[in-house]
């Protein structure tokens, strides 16, 4: 069945992959170290609370393997109904929970399992499917949903704690997931763009550019394949590292911004301005990565990072504070697209659910320690500044990675190689 629209329907998809974002990813994100001074009076310290995350970290760190390779074979669309049910269930349940166990229980559960099936690997599979050409973009686009969530959430969430306690906040946060995304995900998702009588890239654009290549792309490879690529390794590496400063600002920025002197309204607002910047910078970061590469652009985004970092460890005042966020934000904007773009311009499309699944157990150990870690040294020092200068450096020795990786989409270059290599017509 064709859809006809005055745009290509694979716009559209992106669309319902940003609000999968603002509601899934970006909501759990951005908000969860907003809760978490009121769960760490009602379950122990920061440190046992961090501890549950990084339980659900665990837990979709294993699953994302099998993840991978089911969304190779099955509908991304369907699995993702699965997640939103299951994190939909969280929340519920994380409203009525009494004791730890039952917090590590449930986040382990529906989150870990459910955030995985609706979230970033999912939806970007399907972003994959619909595009090559500006498939930088799309993606870009995609996790900007997640930021417009951290621009827009923390004073929400601190409104509905104020209002109704952290129980009555995941209460909310229930009927938003259950009453939005199952109905959006269900009519507005497809997982090809055969499905509605569409092509990849859209029609308008073959017709002016010739076919998409996405169909002359590198077959499937298998595990022992994918990890013998040295690319795989490198990908792994710069993540790990982006993202496990990810996890530690998130979870940790609004915490040690009250240490530092601020008030809760404005380290919220912090919070928001970080978001805002991301968000700004999400379509830059598509557009760079689209022109220049992979390459510069996952450098830029490491030193960016590394001097908010600094600055982050350094603030001692409303003003400081507020530009080591900002330039966070620009910094990190491209992290949730551009591992996926590296995925897809290493090993193409058929690989990516394989391959960007059985990359994230070989990250665990540095993405689910760090926030723990973060947790444990301000428990120490009453500080994260040192926190903040052990990432600095992380990310610098993530700098290498970037060299081992192509510079342009694994589908072109082999439709590049397939055009050269045709004979030549008789004439």
């Amino acid at each position: 069945m064709r859809i006809r629209l005055p745009f290509f329907y694979g716009w559209l998809v992106v669309a319902a992959a940003a609000l999968l974002a603002f509601l899934g990813t970006g909501l759990f994100s951005y908000t969860r170290g907003v809760f978490l001074p009121a769960l760490a009076e009602t379950f122990g310290g920061r440190f046992e609370v961090a501890l549950g995350f990084s339980i659900e970290a665990v837990v979709a760190a294993l699953f994302a393997p099998f993840l991978g390779r089911l969304l190779d074979l099955y509908s991304p669309r369907w699995i993702m109904v699965a997640g939103i049910v299951s994190v939909a269930a969280g929340y519920a349940l994380l409203s009525v929970a009494t004791a730890l166990w039952q917090f590590y229980l449930i986040i382990a559960v529906c989150f870990g399992l459910g955030m995985g099936a609706m979230g970033v690997l999912p939806w970007q599979k399907v972003v994959v499917t619909w595009f090559v050409r500006r498939r930088g973009l799309a993606l870009a686009l995609g996790v900007l949903g997640a930021s417009l969530a951290g621009i827009f959430m923390p004073p929400v969430a601190n409104a509905l704690i104020a209002e109704s306690g952290w129980r009555g906040g995941f209460e909310t946060y229930a009927w938003l997931v259950f009453l939005i995304l199952l109905p959006v995900t269900w009519l507005v998702v497809r997982d090809r763009p055969e499905d509605v009588g569409e092509v990849v890239d859209g029609h308008r654009t073959a017709a002016e550019h010739g076919p998409a290549p996405g169909g002359a792309g590198p077959p499937p490879l298998t595990n022992r394949e994918a990890l013998r690529s040295p690319a795989f390794w490198a990908i792994a590496l710069v993540f790990s590292a982006m993202l496990c400063v990810l996890g530690v600002v998130l979870l940790h920025l609004y915490g040690h911004l009250l240490d530092v002197g601020l008030t809760e309204a404005q380290a919220a607002q912090a919070v928001s301005a970080m978001a805002i910047a991301a968000a700004a910078g999400k379509p830059l970061v598509g557009w760079l990565s689209d022109h220049a590469g992979v390459r510069p652009t996952i450098w830029l985004s490491l030193a960016v990072q590394a001097i908010a970092l600094v600055l982050l460890a350094y603030s001692a005042s409303w003003l400081t504070a507020l530009t080591a966020a900002v330039i966070y934000g620009v910094g990190y904007s491209g992290v949730g697209s551009l591992q996926s773009l590296a995925v897809g311009t290493s090993f193409g499309s058929a690989s990516f659910g394989r391959v960007r699944g059985l990359m994230t157990p070989f990250m665990l150990p540095v993405t689910a320690s760090a926030s723990p870690l973060a947790g444990f040294i301000h428990d120490v020092s009453g500080s994260y500044a040192l926190a903040f200068l052990i990432l600095t450096g992380l990310l610098l020795a993530a700098a290498a990675g970037p060299l081992f990786l192509p510079n342009r989409p694994a589908e072109v270059a082999a439709a590049s190689v397939s055009r050269a290599t045709r004979p030549a017509p008789l004439r």
